[in-house]
């Protein structure tokens, strides 16, 4: 997904391009001690009206959770 994103704001000369991602949620909990991931939330786990066109992703697990955002405690 960041690459994608990444060819996508090169094309859009946008220039904001991402530098790093995590895979899981949990990845940044062995950054530190302390750090815990509180939640995790995606995109297309709600069935949102603005969406619905969209909705069938769901359906492919890794596009289902490429894009998250992510709460940590630290």
């Amino acid at each position: 997904m960041r690459r994608a994103h990444n060819l996508r704001v090169a094309g859009k000369r946008i220039g904001a391009p991402l530098h790093w991602a995590l895979k899981r949620a949990q990845d940044l909990e062995r950054w530190g001690d302390g750090i815990r991931l509180s939640e995790a939330r995606y995109p297309f786990q709600y069935s949102e009206p603005r969406l619905r066109r969209v909705l069938k992703v769901r359906l492919v697990p890794f596009l289902a959770t490429g894009i998250g955002v992510f709460h940590h405690q630290f």
